[in-house]
């Protein structure tokens, strides 16, 4: 119970100011323990779950982005989360956040470990159509401004363009600017 408060600690201080986010994701002890989150089976999956929200929230700043990547957090430790089996509620909503923080970390790249996980793509759009309806997915109330970010990000990959166009991303994107 301890652990998981203490991600959850975690959690809240890269929630919101780029400067918090960058500081923690400078830490190279924290980030070897996120990659150790996620790669891990653990009794507790509550833990890979904080650990991959702290990344997703850190994602979303640029100077954060910076020291994630050095990290190789996407290839160490989203990529597992991604392929791990969803069985639960809960990891499934951890794959997405999984999703979201690669997004925003490397959806932009061509060919990036999101070009080969189409059904991940259409996890992002199914949280944009929730977020726009106020509904939840996967137990989370997705908050659209979260979930545009990584998908603006994945539109820049010629790679993605075509699964994006395909997964129901245009209707929902209507809605929007109507």
């Amino acid at each position: 119970k301890v652990q998981v408060q203490a991600w959850r600690v975690l959690q809240n201080c890269v929630s919101g100011i780029d400067e918090g986010k960058v500081i923690l994701c400078s830490e190279k002890q924290l980030l070897d323990t996120m990659k150790d989150a996620c790669t891990k089976e653990r009794d507790n999956p509550e833990i890979r779950m904080r650990a991959v929200s702290v990344i997703m929230h850190a994602s979303s700043s640029d100077a954060a982005k910076t020291h994630l990547l050095q990290a190789r957090i996407p290839e160490e430790a989203l990529r597992a989360v991604m392929a791990s089996d969803a069985k639960t509620l809960q990891a499934s909503a951890t794959r997405i956040r999984a999703t979201l923080a690669s997004a925003n970390l490397c959806g932009r790249e061509e060919r990036s470990i999101l070009s080969t996980t189409p059904d991940m793509l259409s996890e992002i759009v199914r949280c944009v159509q929730h977020a726009m309806e106020e509904t939840e997915y996967c137990g989370i109330k997705w908050s659209l401004a979260g979930v545009m970010l990584p998908l603006f990000n994945l539109s820049c990959s010629d790679s993605n363009k075509i699964e994006l166009i395909t997964c129901g991303t245009i209707p929902l994107l209507l809605k929007l600017i109507q």
